[in-house]
């Protein structure tokens, strides 16, 4: 049978995102959540891992494309990763998340990352995984940084690269990308499979299955984003029984 992890992202980016991902929970519908530093609700990111965090997986969402970005570098914002609005510097999207970097900006986003981190723990989450706002921690220049942070963190888990499709080039490259993470820290665990919630039930409804039997499969979800539709597929859906799987969580991988 196989093992799904359903993942709330986007835990603390507001009031309404925090709600939608706490109804989530008490209904039993998402087994796995991970937390923004630097978004509008982040104390009700920490009030939740408080009241839920006995029963579901808190991983760290690290973020350099939205919000105000904990430290600042001139660097960054010359290369655009900052910008600023109105005096305020702030992270400018995604325009650079493929791009060769160098040590010194490296440095820079590392510092960046890590000081998100230490912001949650300081607050008393203990992380069971990693995963990224807009795939950030899958971008060229995060390959060394990565498993390097996993180390400092303390932490073995990490979401996979979005690879739920038949098998071809394009998945050959993002099973690459996982083995040349492996390469400089060989405790790091993947979920065999990563995919969106609704990507998933779509291809489930139809008969599309590219994941084996005993695949463990992360799903993620938007609760409270501007995904309404992926929300009541899975507000109304008992995933079990729909998927024939186990519910885990992260600490259970």
């Amino acid at each position: 049978m196989s093992r799904i992890i359903i993942n709330a992202d986007d835990c603390g980016y507001s009031q309404k995102v925090n709600s939608h991902i706490e109804a989530a929970i008490k209904q039993e519908r998402i087994s796995s959540t991970t937390i923004m530093a630097n978004m509008d609700d982040f104390e009700g990111a920490i009030r939740l891992y408080n009241e839920h965090c006995s029963h579901i997986s808190f991983g760290f969402h690290m973020n350099m494309t939205e919000g105000s970005p904990l430290t600042y570098s001139q660097e960054l914002l010359d290369l655009g990763f900052f910008k600023e609005v109105e005096g305020k510097i702030v992270l400018n999207g995604n325009p650079y998340r493929r791009k060769v970097l160098s040590k010194s900006a490296r440095q820079a986003i590392y510092s960046e990352v890590l000081t998100q981190a230490h912001k949650i723990m300081d607050s008393g989450v203990q992380f069971s995984h990693i995963d990224s706002h807009h795939f950030m921690h899958q971008a060229v220049f995060m390959i060394p940084m990565l498993p390097k942070l996993c180390k400092e963190l303390g932490v073995a888990k990490v979401r996979n690269y979005r690879n739920y499709m038949p098998n071809g080039l394009n998945k050959s490259i993002r099973t690459l990308w996982a083995k040349m993470i492996r390469t400089q820290n060989s405790k790091i665990i993947f979920p065999d499979v990563f995919v969106d919630y609704q990507y998933f039930y779509e291809c489930y409804a139809k008969g599309i299955i590219y994941h084996k039997e005993d695949d463990c499969i992360e799903l993620m979800c938007h609760p409270g984003g501007i995904y309404t539709e992926e929300e009541a597929l899975l507000m109304n859906t008992d995933c079990e029984e729909k998927f024939n799987c186990k519910l885990i969580n992260y600490n259970e991988l």
